[in-house]
């Protein structure tokens, strides 16, 4: 049984509301998300509650709200679907999603018995990339990209399935923020955003182009203990990366370009936006990765392997991901990035 029920029990009615707990969908650091159903209707949607330690604090609570409200104007295919939010009669907010079924790209990338080729990492690309857009056009920057919040509905066919989920550390461009504070998870986290710089669309860009190296190398792009967080902290932010070809030698030049280009360590030689760095990934998709699953001349090759998809889809599962410990949003101080020495003090000066 998920620890989660503890403090929310089966069966139980959220304070002050009509919807009823038939379990839990996952849990972080700020708030658990249940599976809930409404008494009247039997709709069963996502309510996401953020934990009381969280909902103490006034600033928090304001920040959460206006957050609300930008979301609930998200409205993309790719984007999980924020339906509404207020603040239960124990005070502690909350948001109301779609409820997916599915599982994030975490676990596909995890589960052996999966095969996601080339052209399924573009399609799913393609689309996580017209997701960030939507965000970053209205002032919004995710600030934590990854595999686990990249999930997989299995509610319809692989084209549209691909759903950019937890907003729950991004960022309004306008709005405020605690100096010197690193947040994110420490995997995916662009050099700026390791020296507490204020985020802009291109954290965003970095996260995918490392997103992307995992998926096709299962590692990522240096040699380092990724347990280590102040050793993935200096990587990111010292460190040039290895180029994918070198570690998957069919990778075309134009990936192994556009990859080493969204990780360079200065933000402003990164692509423009999120939709330069698609277009650039694009003979991702005519790739021959020896699936099979290929492109000649335009027509797809008719052979078992084009049914990778489709494998995907069928070996969904509606559990909650296990996110390991290096996977986690990460609030790093001020004090803690100086003992990284003299790397943040040079990411800084580049802006």
């Amino acid at each position: 049984m998920h620890a989660a029920l503890d403090e929310f029990p089966l069966g139980q009615r959220m304070p002050g509301t009509n919807w009823v707990v038939r379990g839990v969908l996952g849990a972080g650091g700020m708030g658990v998300v249940l599976d809930v159903e409404k008494e009247s209707t039997g709709l069963r949607m996502a309510m996401k509650v953020v934990r009381p330690a969280y909902a103490q604090s006034a600033d928090f609570v304001a920040r959460f709200s206006e957050e609300v409200r930008v979301l609930a104007r998200l409205r993309h295919p790719n984007i999980v679907e924020v339906t509404d939010g207020d603040i239960l009669a124990d005070g502690s907010p909350y948001i109301m999603m779609e409820r997916l079924e599915g599982r994030t790209l975490r676990e596909a990338i995890a589960d052996p018995r999966l095969t996601i080729t080339a052209e399924n990492l573009w399609t799913l690309v393609e689309q996580l990339t017209q997701a960030l857009h939507c965000a970053h056009m209205e002032s919004i920057v995710h600030r934590d990209v990854k595999p686990a919040n990249v999930f997989l509905d299995n509610r319809r066919n692989f084209a549209s399935s691909v759903k950019l989920i937890d907003f729950g550390v991004s960022a309004m461009l306008d709005g405020q923020r605690a100096p010197g504070a690193a947040i994110g998870t420490t995997r995916y986290m662009a050099p700026e955003a390791c020296a507490g710089e204020a985020p802009t669309p291109q954290v965003d860009i970095y996260a995918l182009g490392i997103m992307v190296y995992e998926v096709l190398t299962k590692t990522l792009p240096w040699d380092v203990d990724t347990r280590d967080v102040q050793a993935v902290m200096r990587a990111h932010m010292k460190d040039e990366p290895i180029a994918v070809s070198r570690r998957v030698p069919w990778i075309p030049p134009s990936v192994d370009a556009c990859l080493l280009q969204a990780l360079s360590k200065d933000p402003r030689k990164r692509q423009k936006n999120v939709l330069a760095f698609s277009a650039q990934l694009a003979e991702l998709r005519l790739a021959d990765d020896g699936s099979g699953n290929h492109h000649t001349d335009g027509v797809t090759v008719p052979t078992a392997a084009t049914l990778a998809r489709g494998r995907i889809l069928s070996s969904f599962s509606p559990k909650p991901p296990h996110t390991p410990p290096d996977d986690a949003p990460t609030r790093i101080d001020a004090s803690a990035r100086r003992r990284l020495g003299s790397a943040g003090a040079r990411a800084g000066d580049r802006r």
